[in-house]
């Protein structure tokens, strides 16, 4: 699975590919990752993401899949010529995480809400934060 996304305003460019992969290590837990990469006008941001789910069933099709994710954020902005880079080190509890499964091969999964600590290492004040985005996500399982 993974992610492709731009947007094209007036002034404001953006394009993010993020292939992802996972694996289930036993029937209910899976680990997966991804790695992002993306370009607004002024920002290049490379993303890498590790995620650990644990799988209940709600009922044939449906699956409550909440995770733990460590995610790792390089980008570079360029401002009036210049050069500036920043990391930072975040750890997202997803905890609103379904996925609904369409044949044996295929699954959509919907995701929209999770607890943030932004800025985990390279901040003494480690911030949190709830996100309430929603995503949309077609998986393919081989």
């Amino acid at each position: 699975g993974g992610a492709l996304a731009g947007t094209i305003e007036k002034s404001w460019n953006s394009f993010y590919f993020a292939p992802e992969f996972g694996y289930f290590l036993a029937d209910n837990i899976s680990l997966e990752g991804s790695i992002g990469w993306g370009h607004t006008s002024d920002l290049t941001n490379i993303l890498f993401n590790v995620t650990g789910r644990y799988w209940f069933s709600v009922n044939d099709d449906i699956n409550y899949n909440p995770g733990v994710c460590l995610q790792v954020n390089h980008g570079i902005a360029e401002v009036l010529g210049d050069k500036y880079t920043n990391t930072g080190v975040d750890v997202l509890f997803q905890v609103g995480s379904f996925d609904y499964t369409i044949t044996d091969d295929w699954s959509v999964r919907l995701t929209f809400c999770q607890l943030s600590l932004n800025s985990l290492f390279d901040n003494p004040n480690a911030e949190f934060s709830i996100k309430i985005e929603s995503a949309v996500t077609v998986k393919y399982y081989f």
